[in-house]
């Protein structure tokens, strides 16, 4: 059977529920009681499930069970696919600023702790924004030219490559380079150090743009 450019084997249609939830990712552990599903608990494909269930592609029963061992009917995996190209095709409302992304467990306080640098940034407030990470990580001149003023790399060095080659950022966010930068009049990249209050397609509602600073 083919459904749009995907085509499905009778095998595949008839296997059980744990291979379909291969679409899912991995996730976070949950306590039993708080699964979506009563009848999960301990099994291999446990996280799986709750990870599909939490984007909708799974709904389970009215009782509350998943029945996570039942064959898969030809009508489940076309609901299956439906919910995840709907889930592809929903638009992403635009986030601008750094503080828009960069909040909860990830400021960027803890992105920098989290990624090696806890000895030099368990210091800075939980609400350190990018003109803090600038006293230590500015572009360096002289004989620290090519590195930070203080820090061994610049923070242009580490948000272009960390970001470009982020899947959450690139995919989950449908980042750009308009979701950090605005371009000035004189054609400057400037960086969006707040928030920035926009409409669903990244179009700031207030101009100029507060909190574009100059990288420099």
């Amino acid at each position: 059977m083919k459904i749009g450019r995907l085509r499905i084997s009778k095998k595949l249609l008839f296997t059980t529920v744990p291979v379909v939830l291969l679409f899912g990712g991995v996730g976070a552990a949950y306590a039993a009681d708080a699964l979506p599903f009563t009848d999960i608990a301990g099994h291999p494909a446990q996280q799986a499930i709750v990870n599909v269930a939490a984007r909708g592609i799974i709904k389970g029963y009215p009782d509350g069970t998943f029945r996570p061992n039942d064959p898969v009917t030809r009508a489940q995996v076309a609901t299956f696919l439906d919910r995840l190209q709907t889930e592809e095709l929903t638009p992403i409302a635009a986030q601008r600023g750094c503080p828009d992304c960069h909040q909860g467990p990830f400021t960027l306080k803890n992105e920098a702790v989290n990624n090696g640098g806890a000895a030099a940034h368990s210091g800075l407030a939980d609400g350190a924004g990018e003109s803090d990470c600038l006293i230590c990580h500015a572009p360096g001149t002289g004989d620290r030219e090519g590195k930070g003023n203080v820090a061994p790399i610049s923070l242009r060095d580490i948000v272009h490559p960390v970001h470009m080659g982020s899947k959450i950022f690139l995919a989950e966010f449908v980042g750009n380079c308009f979701s950090c930068h605005n371009v000035s009049g004189d054609g400057t990249f400037q960086v969006l150090a707040q928030g920035v209050d926009t409409n669903d397609k990244g179009v700031p509602n207030t101009l100029p743009i507060p909190g574009a600073v100059d990288p420099q």
